[in-house]
Formats: C-alpha cells, structure tokens, sequence
C-alpha cells in the first residue's frame, strides 16, 4: 500500500539532462553523464522537441503531446481519413543512435505482438532524418499517474491486477527471447 507508493516515487527523483535516464534520489548523478543538477518532475530533457506537420507524417494529425524520454518524442495523433487514435514516437535527431534504437524496439514489439505491447502500424524518417513509428494508441493512465492522483493506498485487489499485467507482458517478452531492461512506472 503506502509503503509501495513511497518507494516506487523514490525510485526516479531525476532525469539526466543529457541522456534522460531517471536518477534515484539516493544516487549522486547518471552513471554515465555525472551529477544531477535538479531533481523532480519537472526536470526538462535537453532534447528539442520536435515539430510534426502533415506533410511529414501523412495520412495523420497530430493533436497533442504525450511524452519525452530518453531517445523519442511520443505524440497523440488521428488517422485524418478515419476515427482511430495513434501514438507517433519520433526518434531525437540530437541523439547519436536513436533512429536505431527505434528501429530496435519497433522490431522488439512486432516480436512480442497484441495484447501486450501496441501494434506497429507504420514507419517512416521525417525530412531532418528522424526515423518514427506510428503506434497503436493505448489509452489508459500511468502507474505514476495512479499513484499521484490519490494520496490514499492502492488497494490490494488493483495492485495484483497491476502486478499480474506487468508480468504477463514480462512473460511474453521474455518468451520471444528479450529482456526489457527498463521497467517503470511512467
């Protein structure tokens, strides 16, 4: 309960502003890139983030921004021409290697498939030479979301439904021979 709140918020009090990798509070800095200079939330990553036109992403319309991580930009998105939603995640130009890093992971979710992971539904490289992946979007809140959005404990029952999902796509992963290796509750 409060107990596995407390200690997954402590899990990640900053971000390396180069590499965007968490950093617990009780660590010094990002074992690559040295000290954390602010912790928290609000902590910005020292990529830009990148703007999406028509032109570049066809057939979709970007509507709003869903997140920043260490190696992509993930947007919401509507297919123009129908009523589905989509995530485009959009590889950091600023970063050596991560058009490659999608380019893993997208061949990563392939292997692992529906229900667990969201489908692939198309790729490309933007005109500055990002790669991106259209997703399937999945709507649904953050384990880091849940635990903000109520000082209360979780309760148990909707912890092991939590606990059971995360290990069910474990399982698939790890069935396909892949290990996660970065596991968290964002």
């Amino acid at each position: 309960g409060k107990g596995l709140r407390l200690a997954l918020r402590g899990l990640a009090q900053g971000r390396c502003a180069v590499c965007g990798r968490r950093v617990p509070s009780a660590a010094p800095g990002c074992g690559e890139h040295g000290p954390v200079s602010e912790r928290g939330a609000s902590m910005q990553l020292a990529f830009q983030i990148p703007s999406l036109t028509p032109q570049e992403t066809p057939g979709y319309r970007v509507t709003r921004l869903i997140g920043q991580g260490g190696f992509g930009t993930v947007f919401a998105a509507e297919v123009v021409d129908g009523d589905r939603a989509v995530a485009i995640k959009v590889a950091h130009r600023e970063r050596a290697g991560a058009n490659l890093c999608l380019e893993e992971e997208a061949r990563a979710l392939r292997r692992v498939g529906a229900p667990h992971v969201p489908a692939v539904l198309g790729s490309g490289v933007l005109a500055d030479g990002s790669a991106y992946l259209v997703l399937e979007y999945i709507e649904a809140a953050t384990l880091a979301e849940r635990l903000v959005r109520s000082p209360d404990p979780i309760p148990l029952p909707e912890i092991a439904a939590i606990v059971d999902a995360a290990l069910s796509a474990l399982a698939a992963v790890h069935a396909r021979g892949l290990a996660h290796g970065d596991l968290k509750p964002e």
